[in-house]
């Protein structure tokens, strides 16, 4: 629009004439070159047209939207949120805001289908859908979205290159981003069951974006069928399905696959409920083992200690047996006898099995943990490392690729050099060693992630103590460097992974969320 700025049929900087400019787009008549719509994407046909569309968490979004007084018309406040009324009230009062991005994504017919049963012919509807679009952008990613933007539509523009590329800035994103208000855990929990099939294309979103920032170099001509697999197959039978479908599929379809195996290495339902009641390790005879993906989950090491050991200190609780800090080569041997009640280790989560064990575990975004980790190692502990931007892609795989997709599946790393390695049954095979963890936890979200950790295996004290109490939102640590695009667009190609792994995760997490005021069965109901 730079050089008809003054045209305002061109380019309508707002989306007043929303309605005659889509008309116009729609029959590939008129002369707008831009229009921002509130407008579902599938209602937009025109060969002509070019599609673009932003993605945000689903929980952030919603309450992001709530805040900024669009819902109400009013000023808002928390309380709103959380009144005394039955739930199918509530739902009736907010249900137009539910899933809004599937809505605008697929269409409100296709999304009151969706609405009433969710099926795998609908799972690869939402993924051709965003296939579909030219560009697809994350709120929570923005400085890399702009870079994506300029490279997919303005490709000849070399100084947005330089300006939004050369050097893309990292925001260190570790907890609720988008409220600025505080709110009970009730909301989070009525939030995540209501806008669930968002989470589901938020994470197809996900995966089409780091598709992409993966292959930037290899694929363009505005993406569609050129570099994804399903964007061009009409036919949605089953036979049909495309590799990314088939591990939509395996990651959000009905779980159903044959678990016993995996289940046999964990505290089965009836140990783990006395293990509830008891809240404190030593005296049930359970262990609890926490694999702890460094700088994903630091914040639960010391409760662990403090709930169920009950001493102040890490240093008392290893003094009294019950919890083996990071543990070391020597620790596995009085760990294997049960010496401890407690461990928080490094170490792939075989190294921990049995019928008394109870395992926990908590993902984060694998960009964000790749570079996280190593800042921290170059900031806090002083190590001697070369630049991230500058190292070797054997350094930065060695280090960093799948590190999260190793320690909770025990899968060996040096196997997955490519996505062609992960087909379906090994995407189902994750999706129920997930469901068998009693706690997956959520590091961008790690105050509602205390919360469930409490109320799966604390007694109601705990719970009291960590979800009676509104959550604080915090927004973006500001960005501590700059990198460019070429660094993320190896550690997306190369952590392929870990993104299935965490959109899995992502998925457990939040219906575990959805039905915490329901659910007290350690998610066995």
């Amino acid at each position: 629009c730079k050089e008809q700025s003054n045209d305002t049929t061109c380019c309508p900087k707002t989306g007043a004439n929303a309605a005659r400019t889509l008309r116009q787009l729609t029959s590939s008549a008129g002369n707008s070159r831009l229009v921002r719509v509130d407008w579902p994407a599938s209602d937009v046909r025109s060969t002509k047209s070019m599609k673009a569309m932003m993605f945000r968490d689903p929980i952030d979004r919603w309450l992001s939207e709530f805040e900024s007084s669009k819902m109400t018309n009013t000023t808002p406040e928390p309380e709103m949120l959380d009144r005394d009324m039955n739930e199918s009230a509530w739902a009736d009062k907010f249900e137009k805001h539910f899933n809004k991005m599937t809505r605008k994504l697929v269409g409100e017919a296709v999304y009151q289908t969706m609405k009433q049963d969710l099926t795998d012919a609908h799972l690869a509807v939402i993924r051709r859908a965003v296939e579909k679009l030219h560009f697809v952008g994350l709120t929570d990613w923005m400085p890399l979205s702009l870079c994506l933007f300029t490279r997919t539509f303005l490709e000849e523009r070399g100084d947005l290159h330089s300006k939004f590329c050369k050097k893309v800035e990292f925001d260190d994103v570790t907890n609720q981003r988008a409220a600025h208000q505080k709110y009970p855990y009730r909301v989070y929990s009525k939030l995540a069951k209501y806008n669930h099939i968002d989470e589901i294309v938020y994470g197809i979103a996900r995966d089409v974006f780091f598709t992409r920032i993966a292959s930037v170099h290899d694929c363009h001509e505005l993406w569609p069928s050129k570099c994804e697999a399903s964007a061009d197959v009409d036919d949605l039978a089953a036979d049909r399905f495309s590799r990314t479908t088939r591990e939509d599929l395996a990651i959000y379809g009905q779980y159903g696959g044959d678990d016993s195996q995996v289940l046999l290495q964990f505290a089965p339902l009836e140990a783990a409920k006395t293990y509830k009641k008891c809240g404190r390790c030593g005296e049930q005879k359970l262990f609890q083992s926490y694999v702890h993906i460094l700088n994903a989950g630091s914040k639960i090491v010391p409760l662990l200690e403090k709930e169920c050991c009950n001493t102040s200190t890490a240093a008392e609780a290893r003094e009294t047996k019950c919890a083996a800090s990071y543990a070391t080569e020597d620790d596995f041997e009085e760990i294997a006898a049960r010496k401890f009640g407690i461990v928080h280790h490094e170490r792939p989560a075989h190294y921990v099995l049995g019928l008394d064990v109870i395992k926990d575990i908590l993902f984060r975004d694998p960009i964000a943990l790749a570079i996280n980790s190593h800042e921290h190692a170059i900031f806090y502990w002083k190590r001697k490392l070369p630049a991230l931007d500058e190292a070797s892609e054997y350094f930065v795989t060695s280090k960093y690729a799948n590190k999260q997709f190793q320690l909770a599946t025990s899968r060996a790393k040096r196997t997955l050099t490519s996505r062609d390695q992960l087909p379906a049954f090994v995407v189902q095979e994750v999706r129920a060693i997930l469901e068998s963890y009693h706690f997956v936890g959520i590091a961008e979200h790690v105050d509602l992630s205390v919360c469930v950790w409490s109320h799966t295996l604390m007694p109601q004290w705990s719970v009291d103590a960590h979800c009676n109490v509104p959550f604080e939102g915090k927004s973006a640590t500001a960005a501590r460097n700059s990198y460019p695009l070429d660094m993320y667009s190896m550690l997306a190609r190369k952590g392929f992974a870990d993104e299935i792994i965490y959109r899995a995760s992502r998925y457990i997490f939040f219906r575990r969320v959805a039905t915490m005021m329901d659910c007290t069965e350690l998610w066995n109901c």
